[in-house]
């Protein structure tokens, strides 16, 4: 999959986010844009994009599964949360889910203040959804 990188001014950057920005990620180092979904409340939340194979292990985060339709429009296959204790235990399942479910892509929120927040975030994109999506957080058993 092809990648765009845009380089837009900070004047514009000011006014409401695009739907998907190229930018670095300070946080692993792997992924090469941004994508921001939108959820029912208006708020735009920003996602780092990850294919299947680059996606680093995660800390509990908030995920979009995606498939890329052959325009380049994405679409959401499942929204939720990863909960795992361990961050290898997150990706292994993310991956294993995205794997079935036919997405190409990963797209991680780690902004969400505690479970609370990364809650009120999935459900604000669940609602904003469409597409009736499949219950989405996954836990460990304990």
């Amino acid at each position: 999959m092809a990648a765009r990188i845009l380089k837009l001014p900070v004047e514009r950057m000011r006014g409401r986010a695009p739907r998907s920005i190229g930018v670095g990620n300070p946080l692993a180092g792997h992924a090469d844009r941004l994508h921001f979904w939108h959820g029912a409340s208006g708020r735009s939340y920003p996602h780092t994009v990850y294919g299947l194979l680059e996606c680093p292990p995660v800390p509990a985060a908030t995920y979009v599964m995606v498939k890329r339709a052959g325009s380049g429009a994405a679409k959401a296959l499942r929204i939720g949360r990863v909960l795992h204790a361990a961050d290898t235990l997150n990706l292994a399942e993310l991956r294993r889910v995205a794997a079935t479910l036919g997405a190409g892509e990963i797209h991680l929120h780690f902004l969400a203040e505690g479970d609370t927040g990364a809650l009120a975030v999935e459900l604000d994109l669940k609602s904003a959804s469409q597409d009736d999506l499949p219950a989405a957080s996954l836990r460990a058993a304990r």
